[in-house]
């Protein structure tokens, strides 16, 4: 009998411990809910031209020029603790209008739900995370160029990588896109509301102003920008090089834009570190080299348009101008 009456109290207390130790399991795997509002979509006071006949390379603006937004689409990474991938979630705006909000695990992307563009909603279990938030063009990729089209260069379409080592690269190809960013500290418990995200634009832009007249027998221009970056490293922001380093494409002139002078045209740049170099040529219809010009030692700041103004066709007038517009449309000017 007494022994029972000791048995007793220690099976109560057996029990009394796995109870706690289910709770505190059930606790620890509980997810709560968590929303996001990215906003910021136009960052700028002087918004950026985006009618079909703007000549900046490569924009993916000429192809939604009836939205406002400055990015098409939206990648939502978050790193725990330790710096481990834990979620993935996109949402891409094209002209099918496709709104929907997929995640992507396990190399592949599934619908998740259609919420409207810049909601972002999902559930974490509670703890400390990094956000990373990056608005960008379809053609950007998330540790590879361009992921989740067939490459025979990669083996996965969606890699993952810690923090430490997640690189973001803007475009698919030498151009580069208009690119945003938002990276911080996340605290999910069971308190915590809707919050409101804005990225900030990491990349600048060359706008090239020619002043002279352009002569009625040039047919196409060739741009090339030495010294560009091709991705970012998310952990740290540092910029990584490519091959080959250099922007380069064509433009071919419309009559219109000749015999006239404030001949213009845009890059945006990922380089807002170090100096760049541009190189502009015009070509007759023969491929016959009209003239060339170098200008050297162009400075780009993050969200900073710099304006590059002078002559070509003009000989001895001067260098060019440059100007830099923190507001993405005035400011500095650089003389060439």
């Amino acid at each position: 009998m007494n022994k029972l009456l000791v048995l007793l109290p220690l099976c109560a207390l057996l029990f009394s411990c796995k109870k706690e130790n289910k709770d505190k399991s059930i606790e620890e795997n509980k997810k709560y809910p968590i929303s996001f509002n990215v906003n910021g979509f136009t960052q700028s006071s002087t918004p950026i031209a985006v009618n079909a006949d703007s000549k900046e390379v490569f924009s993916d603006k000429k192809q939604n020029a009836v939205v406002t937004f400055y990015y098409t689409r939206l990648m939502f990474i978050v790193y725990d603790a330790s710096g481990k991938q834990v979620s993935r979630l996109e949402q891409t705006l094209l002209a099918s209008n496709d709104k929907n909000l997929y995640r992507i695990s396990n190399n592949t992307k599934k619908l998740v739900n259609t919420n409207n563009f810049g909601s972002i909603t999902d559930t974490l279990a509670a703890g400390q995370y990094t956000l990373v938030v990056v608005g960008c063009s379809p053609n950007a990729g998330l540790n590879r160029p361009r992921d989740g089209s067939v490459s025979p260069a990669y083996s996965d379409l969606y890699p993952t990588a810690d923090l430490a080592a997640a690189t973001l690269y803007p475009s698919a190809a030498e151009y580069t896109e208009e690119t945003f960013l938002y990276k911080g500290s996340l605290i999910v418990n069971n308190t915590m509301g809707a919050q409101t995200i804005k990225p900030t634009r990491i990349t600048g832009k060359i706008t090239l102003n020619i002043e002279d007249e352009i002569p009625a027998n040039a047919s196409y221009v060739l741009y090339n920008v030495n010294n560009n970056y091709g991705a970012i490293q998310l952990s740290n922001n540092a910029l990584l090089s490519r091959v080959p380093d250099n922007l380069r494409t064509g433009y071919t002139l419309k009559a219109i834009e000749k015999g006239k002078p404030g001949f213009q045209v845009s890059w945006n740049i990922l380089n807002t570190t170090s100096p760049i170099t541009a190189i502009i040529a015009f070509y007759d219809v023969n491929n016959n080299l009209l003239v060339t010009k170098t200008i050297d030692n162009i400075v780009v700041k993050p969200n900073e348009n710099t304006l590059v103004t002078g002559n070509v066709f003009t000989p001895n007038v001067g260098n060019f101008t440059i100007n830099v517009n923190q507001d993405w449309g005035t400011g500095s000017t650089l003389r060439f």
